[in-house]
């Protein structure tokens, strides 16, 4: 490895030692999703598989589901499910300080375009995800 090469990997080394990890006040005042997943189903709180899109014809739910980091304390954050470009479903949860804290929704299926967003409690977008519900899993050709 040239000269140049070792002095940028060990510059950057150096760097990534004297940033060390985070301190445990700057996590404590943290909020942050951490995962945010669409599935068919939840159980015992946890995602049964992960897709992309959902078809009303086969699937009978739609479920959003997200893992925050809190450090805040108790706080609301809200989940937020858009259809087309307007608000289908605004869900206030109070969630508990966590490392991993639980959260998920459900819709019943309904064909079109969707955004499910996850607001801080300022109401800041924290993360979101865009899919679509498709009427079929089957398109018919005109």
């Amino acid at each position: 490895m040239p000269f140049f090469m070792k002095l940028v990997a060990g510059g950057i080394f150096w760097l990534l030692l004297l940033a060390g990890p985070a301190s445990g006040q700057e996590l404590q005042d943290t909020l942050y999703v951490k995962s945010l997943i669409l599935t068919t189903d939840v159980v015992n709180n946890e995602p049964v598989d992960t897709v992309q899109a959902f078809a009303v014809s086969i699937d009978k739910k739609a479920y959003c589901h997200a893992r925050v980091f809190n450090g805040l304390g108790e706080v609301t954050i809200t989940v937020q499910w858009i259809h087309n470009g307007g608000l289908y479903l605004d869900r206030p949860v109070t969630i508990s300080e966590s490392s991993g804290y639980r959260v998920y929704t459900s819709i019943v299926p309904v064909a079109g375009k969707w955004e499910v967003r996850i607001l801080g409690p300022n109401k800041r977008v924290l993360a979101r995800k865009r899919f679509s519900i498709l009427a079929s899993t089957v398109q018919s050709v005109k």
